[in-house]
């Protein structure tokens, strides 16, 4: 059917909608309308390839990551992916807000018309299986939480399909026959519960009987004018604390760290949960200036059993400290 793309300003959602009769109505489905004039070129992109798995849209200054998460997350998930993400140097990467997340959104592209998702083909986008078995693109989450009058507020956050944005439609009404269709449009953006099991909605949920995804994927942002810039401080002021390498792990992970001073000094490195409470000292004790490494077991701490999550690498010395985010999965 012949849609337009409107915003549902009771709900915050973008979807697809008829521009002619509603169904079992013969007039056309009424809209109001807020008109715009000025810079025509706003919304227009302009990606750059970086060559190191980064695509910056220099229209909007934002570095998006060239590819996805390749699996689902529920939200917390997500937000603990990006808190312990690094990729060309900057471990500053975010979940994008619901707007950053429309603007690299290509309406002029979609499964059904371009068979391909609705994004720019400089981006690489993880092929799904849909609910109906079929081929399809994944939503991705923001970092927006959806604030709504459900029983659990702020329970939902925001996300946008760049394949389908199906739904269990019954037809007739109230036959019990279920049909799947792509009832709002690619690009269309809408809310799911940040947690749960998807398998508690096997019609989905709503008048359209929209899908469900609990475990939506991720494609992370940061702001391009940072590139380069990550959080290590130059030699010459001091400590550096580099990400741990592997990130994500499972047990271990080497922390490597640099010293920089006029003589010989204390030196702390210790493991924190997100609670604060110290789960393992890895270093206490003086080193000279240079390149030093430790590594962490996740299995052999002295305070606290360990549990895939997020935790913090912590370097002090009787002037600075510096912390890092990493992420255990097992």
């Amino acid at each position: 059917d012949e849609t337009m793309f409107g915003v549902n300003f009771a709900d915050g959602r973008i979807k697809g909608y008829p521009t002619g009769p509603m169904p079992g109505q013969t007039e056309d489905k009424q809209f109001y309308v807020y008109y715009v004039r000025g810079n025509e070129d706003y919304g227009e992109n302009d990606f750059q390839n970086n060559s190191d798995g980064t695509i910056t849209d220099n229209a909007t200054g934002l570095m998006w990551t060239q590819d996805d998460s390749s699996e689902g997350l529920n939200w917390e998930e997500a937000l603990s992916y990006a808190d312990s993400y690094e990729l060309a140097g900057n471990s500053d990467w975010r979940l994008p807000n619901a707007k950053e997340l429309q603007s690299i959104v290509d309406y002029t592209r979609s499964l059904q018309t371009t068979d391909s998702p609705a994004i720019d083909p400089i981006f690489n986008c993880t092929q799904i299986a849909d609910e109906g078995a079929g081929v399809n693109y994944p939503f991705y989450w923001s970092g927006t939480t959806h604030a709504n009058w459900s029983e659990t507020s702020g329970g939902y956050a925001a996300y946008v399909a760049f394949g389908e944005a199906l739904g269990w439609m019954e037809m007739p009404p109230d036959s019990g026959n279920y049909t799947l269709l792509d009832v709002h449009g690619a690009g269309a953006q809408r809310s799911d519960p940040k947690i749960g099991d998807p398998d508690d909605y096997p019609y989905g949920h709503g008048p359209q009987g929209d899908v469900i995804r609990i475990f939506n994927y991720v494609r992370l942002v940061r702001d391009a004018d940072l590139a380069g810039a990550g959080n290590e401080e130059a030699p010459e002021q001091g400590l550096q604390l580099k990400q741990n390498f592997p990130n994500p792990f499972n047990p271990t992970t080497s922390i490597e760290f640099s010293v920089n001073a006029e003589n010989a000094e204390n030196v702390y490195i210790g493991v924190f949960n997100v609670k604060g409470q110290e789960v393992k000292t890895l270093l206490n004790e003086t080193l000279p200036s240079g390149e030093h490494s430790v590594v962490w077991d996740g299995t052999d701490n002295t305070n606290t059993a360990v549990a895939s999550g997020v935790y913090y690498s912590k370097l002090r010395t009787a002037k600075k400290t510096k912390v890092r985010k990493m992420l255990m999965l097992k």
